[in-house]
């Protein structure tokens, strides 16, 4: 009997093992896959799905999950960081109780390391640039978290999910985003060595050079651009795609003549610049204009009378046209070729009374001219002899001067001649002298200009063949 107690004793003992082992099996297979369930809804940002497997709502670890910044950017950077989450459910570090009441399981988590991205930029040009960065991150970060289980209402839950929260610890990541451009413009102009702040205009120029500076990320980050010119004729276009590089503080536009070896067309010139979402930058107009041609030079009037009258040699002394009358040249004096220039050169080429000229002498000062009378010309140096001196006068004085006129009668070649004479003080210190010689039936009309002295020694030049 005694015997018959003992086997079913053992019987019952080992029922109960197998039962108790049994419960026990069921509450590991549970935990492992509730562990993978939940982590796959925590990987996932799933608050919802993950808090079917807790014990108790957890306000903190919802709140954590979360991104609602009132900064999209923090947002948008936190859902990325999110999505390069992974786990793996170590099964062999998985312990329980006998009774399958309780256990534990430890799960590693691995997502990108976000700071190691922030600390490699102070700045990103826009969030397509951050996102680039954490995608060429290769480093992680591993976290592992011992999930702790028990058995309630005959499921097994998660009992320590505030340990999830130090997961989302970028929940509320700072990044720097560049923003436009634009905004990163301290100013613009135009410049170069023909162009006139004063008067935004280009002169005469092959070349048009506009200046964008740039301030803080505007220098230290790289920029995309293009900039269209709204000009004359073929000037309007539209660039390329162009790089502004990092560190570069300045972007410079040049737009050369279209015509090699000539200046840009004249007009109006406008630049604008876009970056490359196509968004304004900035722009500015100046005007290109052309200096008027110098005029070409009218050619000096050349002689092309004949000296019918003027004297043959230059000789001294020298008979005059006519054969009745010399000059001999005083000291110091010397008479003109008929093709020098104080004969047929300057205003003399082109005036017809050129061609009446009979005798220009040079003085040290002064010079005497001589012209032929002829019946045409006699009356016209005769009948004013006042007035041709005035004339005369006008031309040599200047505002100031003094002048004063006289007549003196003088001997030449053996008659009383009238001499008409004029004395300008001031400027300079000069003296004219004008008189009509006249021998039997020939004519001239002499004037003597420069110092007293020479006037003098001219009159007393002249004698009869």
């Amino acid at each position: 009997m005694k015997n018959k107690r003992k086997i079913l004793s053992v019987i019952l003992i080992a029922s109960i093992l197998t039962s108790v082992a049994g419960c026990s099996k069921k509450f590991d297979e549970s935990m492992l896959s509730i562990a993978d369930k939940a982590c796959s809804s925590i990987a996932g940002g799933n608050y919802g799905k993950a808090s079917k497997y807790f014990d108790d709502k957890n306000k903190k670890l919802e709140e954590a999950m979360t991104f609602d910044s009132d900064d999209d950017y923090v947002n948008e950077a936190a859902e990325l960081i999110l999505s390069t989450f992974t786990y793996e459910v170590d099964e062999d570090s998985y312990e329980s109780d006998f009774f399958g009441k309780s256990g534990s399981v430890d799960v590693v988590f691995s997502y990108v390391d976000y700071e190691e991205v922030l600390d490699s930029a102070d700045i990103f040009k826009d969030f397509d640039a951050f996102e680039a960065a954490l995608e060429d991150c290769d480093d992680k970060v591993e976290t592992t978290i011992t999930l702790e289980f028990e058995k309630q209402d005959g499921d097994a839950v998660i009992v320590n999910s505030d340990d999830f929260i130090e997961l989302f610890g970028f929940k509320d990541i700072e990044i720097e985003i560049a923003g436009p451009l634009i905004d990163y413009v301290t100013g613009y102009y135009f410049t170069g060595s023909q162009y006139d702040d004063d008067y935004e205009e280009y002169t005469d120029t092959d070349s048009i050079q506009f200046i964008i500076e740039l301030g803080d990320a505007g220098v230290d980050l790289e920029w995309e651009y293009y900039y269209v010119i709204d000009g004359p004729g073929d000037y309007d276009m539209e660039s390329d795609l162009m790089i502004k590089p990092e560190g570069q503080s300045t972007i410079s536009i040049i737009q050369s003549s279209i015509v090699q070896d000539e200046c840009i067309e004249e007009g109006f010139f406008t630049i604008e610049v876009y970056d490359i979402e196509e968004n304004y930058v900035c722009g500015c107009s100046c005007y290109v204009a052309q200096s008027e041609p110098e005029p070409e030079p009218e050619p000096e009037p050349v002689f092309t009378g004949t000296l019918d009258y003027y004297v043959t040699s230059t000789d001294s002394p020298v008979t005059l046209y006519g054969d009745h009358i010399i000059f001999t040249t005083p000291s110091g004096w010397f008479i003109e070729p008929a093709d020098s220039d104080r004969v047929i050169g300057g205003s003399n080429a082109d005036n017809p009374i050129t061609q009446l000229s009979a005798l220009v002498a040079s003085g040290p000062h002064s010079l005497l001219t001589m012209i032929y009378l002829d019946t045409v010309y006699y009356s016209a140096f005769t009948s004013d002899p006042d007035g041709l001196l005035e004339l005369m006068v006008s031309g040599a004085s200047q505002s100031g001067d003094t002048v004063t006129y006289s007549t003196v009668e003088r001997e030449i070649c053996g008659q009383t001649v009238t001499c008409y004479e004029a004395h300008i003080e001031g400027s300079r210190d000069i003296y004219f002298c004008n008189f009509v010689l006249e021998v039997e039936d020939t004519a001239f009309f002499v004037t003597v200009g420069g110092t007293y002295e020479e006037v003098e020694e001219a009159c007393a030049a002249f004698s009869l063949a």
